[in-house]
């Protein structure tokens, strides 16, 4: 896929486009943070405002490994990455103990360490793919099924967002570019920054 190279005061710059939409989605992580009201010892909340900054700090790191990829290569994913799969930790973590399950933690550290293993034995986005999979799919996805079945409607939400997650997948995999300047990534963000609003939503309506 060719990607958008352009010059700005001598520096090589790459991906404005890639850039711009993960610093609008780290901002938009960062507000929904703030706009979520924790109280002493609730941790449901206290996670999904760690997973808001995480993935918010992700995307900022992420934007800046675009956009300056010519001087840092793939060294600049490693702080995005990271943080990225963190805050799927983070994202697991709010949804079992908004259900009060919260033994089901060490399910989720033994995964992070894992998904950590795997990325430092051989450094792909695959790995941070799989983790964000299971998140979404085997915990927000199951868990909102599992509480929707007894009856609470509001966790419909979840699933909502995880459909504008897996909408953006056709255009990925059939790598459908619109232009050089609005490809299959723009388009996958532009999903995730749906998903997100929809998560955000969803979180201040569940009963935790």
């Amino acid at each position: 896929m060719e990607k958008v190279v352009f010059e700005w005061w001598g520096y090589v710059l790459m991906e404005p486009i890639g850039f711009l939409f993960n610093w609008l989605i780290s901002a938009q992580c960062f507000y929904y943070a703030t706009q979520l009201k924790s109280h002493k010892g609730r941790k449901t909340t206290q996670y999904w405002k760690w997973f808001f900054i995480l993935f918010g700090a992700s995307t900022f790191f992420g934007g800046l490994s675009h956009l300056l990829f010519h001087y840092l290569g793939l060294t600049g994913k490693i702080p995005g990455w990271s943080l990225a799969i963190l805050s799927m930790t983070a994202l697991e973590l709010a949804v079992f103990y908004q259900i009060r399950r919260s033994k089901f933690q060490w399910f989720v550290w033994i995964q992070t360490v894992f998904i950590f293993s795997l990325i430092i034995v051989d450094f792909k986005f695959l790995w941070v793919s799989i983790q964000t999979a299971i998140g979404l799919v085997l915990v927000v996805g199951l868990v909102s099924l599992f509480q929707i079945k007894k009856g609470d409607r509001t966790w419909s939400g979840y699933l909502m967002g995880i459909g504008w997650m897996l909408a953006s997948i056709p255009f990925v995999v059939g790598e459908i570019d619109f232009s050089i300047w609005f490809n299959r990534h723009d388009v996958s963000h532009i999903f995730m920054m749906l998903t997100l609003w929809q998560f955000f939503r969803t979180t201040r309506l569940v009963k935790a």
